[in-house]
């Protein structure tokens, strides 16, 4: 797994990283991968409950029907969700495709109660801890990566294609970079801090 490390800080690879929209087609190793799920998977979790799952997409043929899914919920909302068609085109031409799920977030059609809810909330921040931990690891190693929240739009097909147990919450789509986007703006601190 050596090979893959480079000589980057961690303040270098959250200052680089990037939502990557298009790859080459240059296909990524199953050792790739499994070094990019490794480190998501050091990331701290509520009460050390480790709750992701993943499943890795890196056939063509499944990445297609997967997408085939996609677009017929997408197609529920009449052009209203124009950015989800976008991720979807992004998700058809990346090489890699991992779908996030939860093994202890309810089912999002489902009625929560105020203990559920606060569960979901401590859940759904160490899923996020851990896609952010593979979007660093793609950036240190000169992979693109792209977080997409869009296949919610697509939950019922997505949920029924997989078909299961644990809740679906997000994808990241891989590959080598074939754009080099320039860092976002962001809000200043002083906009976003409170000082106490």
């Amino acid at each position: 797994m050596d090979r893959f490390q480079k000589e980057i800080t961690v303040s270098k690879a959250i200052l680089e990283r990037r939502s990557i929209r298009r790859f080459k087609p240059d296909r990524l190793t199953k050792e790739q991968i499994t070094y990019l799920l490794n480190l998501a998977c050091a990331a701290p979790s509520a009460k050390n409950s480790q709750p992701w799952r993943f499943v890795v997409v890196m056939d063509e043929q499944e990445r297609e029907r997967i997408c085939d899914a996609m677009e017929q919920g997408l197609k529920r909302f009449d052009g209203r969700v124009g950015s989800a068609w976008h991720s979807l085109s992004i998700m058809r031409q990346a090489p890699v495709n991992i779908f996030i799920f939860a093994s202890g977030i309810r089912d999002i059609r489902l009625e929560r109660t105020i203990l559920d809810t606060v569960n979901d909330m401590a859940c759904a921040q160490s899923i996020g801890a851990c896609i952010e931990n593979m979007l660093l690891a793609a950036t240190g190693i000169g992979l693109g990566s792209l977080w997409i929240c869009d296949i919610f739009y697509a939950y019922e097909e997505l949920m029924q294609y997989f078909g299961k147990d644990e809740t679906l919450v997000a994808a990241v789509s891989l590959g080598i970079p074939d754009e080099a986007p320039g860092m976002r703006p962001r809000k200043p601190l002083e906009e976003i801090v409170e000082w106490r």
